[in-house]
């Protein structure tokens, strides 16, 4: 089992996970926490140790994210289909066509 596999099962991401981790809204509010997880973490020249506590939130909504939204039952956008293929990716990656072998960099 390989890291990304341990850490997709500590998330409990079920098939019911991945169907809601698929909505767009997900997707989004996810590229939407990296600023503020660099913010928390740059602005720790400010506040300190207190830093901690706004990326702490920042790692609990990742956390939890996936299983915030509705699930996607037909994967139509294409932050809904790139998340269908990450599962993919993670189950078999043999499955993957050949032609994406290049963007994944195996």
């Amino acid at each position: 089992m390989s890291v990304l596999d341990r850490y997709a099962s500590m998330a409990g991401m079920t098939d019911e996970a991945w169907r809601r981790h698929a909505n767009p809204w997900s997707v989004w509010t996810r590229f939407a926490a990296v600023p503020l997880a660099i913010t928390a973490i740059w602005s720790r020249t400010w506040i300190g140790w207190w830093s901690l506590a706004p990326l702490a939130l920042v790692v609990l909504w990742l956390w939890a994210n996936p299983h915030a939204f509705p699930p996607v039952t037909r994967p139509t956008a294409w932050s809904s289909r790139g998340i269908y293929g990450e599962r993919l990716w993670l189950k078999d990656r043999s499955r993957m066509p050949a032609g994406f072998a290049v963007a994944q960099r195996r």
